[in-house]
């Protein structure tokens, strides 16, 4: 009996590990404008999908979008192409279809000099 037991506890554990976590993604603590702007991920299906939407008083656009991300990747270096005082939000979208979005950020002035 006691050796049952502790093979179904071994076979609940194992399994356990299979499954998968909710998709979230990080709001980056800091977007300048023209430069690199590293946004990191979690959990969800592989391949992901990137889309990065304006937001103007009164709505959103979605500007670019950025597919396949494979799956063993949960990060991107997304280059700032929006100019200051811009609100991004970032939404991840996984393979099954389940999406997570950032937080508005606000672009902050760069110290690149460059054209957008």
């Amino acid at each position: 009996m006691y050796f049952r037991f502790l093979i179904l506890a071994a076979t609940t554990v194992g399994t356990s590990a299979l499954v998968v976590s909710s998709l979230f993604i990080n709001t980056p603590a800091v977007v300048k404008q023209c430069e690199t702007t590293t946004l990191t991920w979690g959990g969800g299906v592989g391949p992901f999908s990137l889309v990065s939407i304006i937001k103007p008083a009164g709505g959103g656009v979605p500007v670019e979008g950025i597919e396949p991300i494979p799956a063993d990747f949960h990060s991107f270096p997304w280059p700032t192409d929006f100019p200051a005082g811009s609100k991004i939000v970032f939404i991840i979208t996984d393979s099954t279809g389940a999406s997570a979005q950032s937080a508005a950020v606000t672009v902050q002035p760069g110290s690149k000099d460059c054209e957008l």
